[in-house]
């Protein structure tokens, strides 16, 4: 059964079919001022590819990480388990959405925080 979305910008408002599954996200390093920002907009201008401004994703990741780990502080495998959860799902419910509503099939997230981030990064898509 194929629904369908609502999708809206301050530009316009049409009505697309959702892909009926998304590719694996792309993440892309960088340092600041180094011509990221072009390539993000030439990403985002491929038809597959949802690539929004700076998310900041990998620092999103990063406090679920910190509050699992504070609220499961005895069990460390099992604030990992919940940390990637918890970030999985707040990529699902915002990211994939809206790589879904705007018709692409993978979201690219290019934010300065990813490289920091990168251990933590691996392990989620790795895990998801």
């Amino acid at each position: 059964m194929v629904t369908t979305s609502v999708a809206c910008t301050k530009a316009k408002m049409s009505v697309v079919a959702p892909p009926t599954h998304l590719d694996s996200p792309v993440f892309v390093l960088c340092a600041a001022r180094s011509g990221s920002t072009l390539l993000q907009s030439l990403l985002d201008s491929h038809p597959a590819i949802f690539a929004p401004p700076e998310t900041n994703f990998s620092a999103a990741a990063e406090a679920i990480h910190f509050l699992c780990h504070s609220v499961c502080s005895e069990d460390e495998q099992r604030a990992n388990s919940r940390a990637l959860a918890a970030a999985l799902s707040l990529a699902s419910s915002v990211l994939d959405e809206e790589c879904r509503c705007a018709g692409k099939t993978l979201w690219c997230d290019k934010s300065l925080t990813t490289l920091g981030h990168l251990e933590l990064i691996q392990k989620q898509a790795i895990s998801g």
